[in-house]
């Protein structure tokens, strides 16, 4: 949804911008703008995304064992992923 908002709100701008007569420091500046906006919103570290697929393939490979070996852990290992929701809310409010 974010995504589609982003892309809605550099569609409008590209809309102004070929609708408007522009001097070349204004579009330029505009053209900074934009490509300065774009770079804020897209790096990010990716810590978030690397701490949930190595979970993933934690609970995958507890999973194949399971059935491999056939043993039980006691519990459903995929429960694991809600324990990941607050590292996962952690780098959000640290990356803002």
């Amino acid at each position: 949804m974010l995504l589609l908002l982003h892309i809605n709100s550099n569609y409008k701008l590209y809309q102004l911008f070929m609708e408007e007569n522009f001097s070349e420091k204004e579009s330029l500046k505009l053209i900074t703008e934009m490509m300065s906006k774009a770079k804020k919103s897209y790096i990010t570290k990716g810590t978030a995304s690397i701490v949930w697929g190595i979970l993933i393939i934690i609970c995958s490979l507890f999973t194949w064992a399971e059935v491999q070996f056939n043993f039980n852990i006691g519990f459903d290992i995929w429960l694991l992923l809600f324990l990941a929701i607050i590292p996962q809310v952690f780098f959000f409010y640290k990356g803002r």
